[in-house]
């Protein structure tokens, strides 16, 4: 009986891995057909490269958005060495937000098929967005540090501890 619930889990864990690599990869290939930069993000690479050079955003380079997208996309041209990476990286990240989806859909419901039903709306939803207004827009982004926060505070209510009501408020306020 055991080594069934052990393998239930295994399965289950597979499934969460296996989805996130179909969402990142479906992400990725939908987005990777944009050949056109938004102005958006022909601004952020701009800023990205200010500061790369050791600019400072605001003071060298501005635009009105916050200093965070920026940073985003300069650490990932840092990585990646060009902006080719982020793509990847936005994948990526919508898939990471999708699997929280999935988690806070059982949180809340208490049924799995509502966590899948998020994630797969979500997909659709960013897979649209990807297509019409560029990839890696902070209003995108945005969506996966605001899930980690929801589940901590949600985590925090049960355990009540400190730490997590902590992370959730950090989280929610990046």
């Amino acid at each position: 009986m055991e080594s069934r619930n052990e393998e239930m889990r295994i399965a289950r864990k597979f499934r969460y891995v296996l989805f996130a690599a179909v969402a990142a990869l479906l992400v990725w290939a939908i987005s990777s057909g944009q050949t056109i930069l938004s102005w958006n993000v022909a601004t952020y690479i701009y800023m990205a490269k200010a500061i790369l050079g050791g600019g400072l955003p605001y003071r060298d380079a501005f635009d009105v958005k916050g200093p965070g997208i920026y940073y985003f996309y300069a650490a990932q041209m840092w990585l990646f060495g060009s902006a080719g990476g982020m793509k990847i990286l936005d994948a990526l990240w919508q898939a990471c937000t999708a699997l929280v989806l999935v988690r806070l859909g059982v949180r809340l419901y208490r049924r799995e098929a509502a966590g899948w039903a998020a994630a797969v709306i979500y997909l659709i939803m960013q897979c649209y967005h990807e297509c019409w207004s560029g990839f890696a827009e902070p209003d995108t982004l945005v969506a996966l540090p605001v899930g980690l926060g929801v589940l901590a505070i949600l985590h925090a209510r049960d355990a009540d501890r400190f730490s997590l009501w902590f992370l959730g408020g950090l989280t929610m306020g990046v």
